[in-house]
């Protein structure tokens, strides 16, 4: 019998060692599995903290875009007034 194929203590050596390299297999997939959760979990957090500091740029140039307008309002105002009190003048 062991010419025409295997015995069945080595049909379950082999099926033994087939289940012990797929479990070796699994745990290495648990494992980067675990390693690519964690940095998707460190990417979100990043992710999140450069939201904030884009939504707090955004609110500082909507400020300073809005002192801009007043600055061009007052400087266009004084330049009329200036220029009214000159041809007055003269």
């Amino acid at each position: 019998m062991a010419t025409e194929g295997y015995t069945v203590k080595e049909m379950l050596t082999k099926v033994l060692e087939r289940q012990e390299e797929q479990l070796k297999q699994n745990e290495e997939i648990r494992i980067s599995q675990a390693v690519s959760h964690a940095h998707d979990e460190a990417t979100n957090k990043h992710l999140a903290q450069l939201n904030g500091k884009v939504a707090t740029h955004e609110k500082k140039i909507a400020t300073l875009g809005t002192f801009q307008t007043r600055v061009m309002t007052v400087w266009g105002i004084s330049i009329a007034v200036v220029t009214t009190v000159i041809s007055k003048i003269i």
